[in-house]
């Protein structure tokens, strides 16, 4: 390290002494969460939030252990139901719905979707409650009104 390179560092190390960097929050609100938010709702649409809510009680369990990081085999199948209709149900993109879904990668609700679509072709019983869960969603956002709801 040559002798300009030592004068930059302690200059540096002085000046964030008296200039310290601000904190900033992992993840600030974007424009387009207010949008979502904002929007009016046109009847008929599913929302990941929706999803969860009827998942989660379909199958027995708390939302709050969907969108945990436990995974254990009650909690891990219900989560990837959630993630492929999610992902089926709504216009929603992959890092979206991870990020719904307890801040998860965009690879994990993808891994999620697959494995759902092959559990389909080969147990009936999961087939069963996809489509008993589909329609709980779908006769309960067509009783929903078309408004904004506004979140201060």
């Amino acid at each position: 390290m040559n002798y300009q390179q030592v004068l930059h560092r302690e200059h540096e190390a002085r000046k964030n002494r008296f200039f310290p960097k601000p904190i900033v929050p992992k993840r600030e609100p974007l424009v387009r969460d207010w949008l979502i938010v904002a929007t009016p709702r046109l009847p008929g649409s599913i929302r990941t939030g929706e999803v969860i809510t009827v998942v989660a009680k379909y199958y027995g369990i708390a939302v709050v252990d969907i969108l945990s990081a436990r995974r254990t085999n009650n909690v891990v199948r219900p989560r990837q139901v959630a993630m492929y209709l999610a992902k089926t149900l709504t216009l929603q993109s992959l890092p979206e719905i991870g990020r719904r879904c307890g801040d998860r990668d965009h690879t994990t609700v993808l891994h999620a979707v697959r494995r759902v679509q092959t559990f389909l072709a080969s147990d009936a019983t999961i087939a069963k409650d996809i489509a008993k869960i589909t329609e709980t969603l779908t006769t309960m956002t067509a009783q929903v009104p078309a408004q904004a709801k506004v979140v201060a």
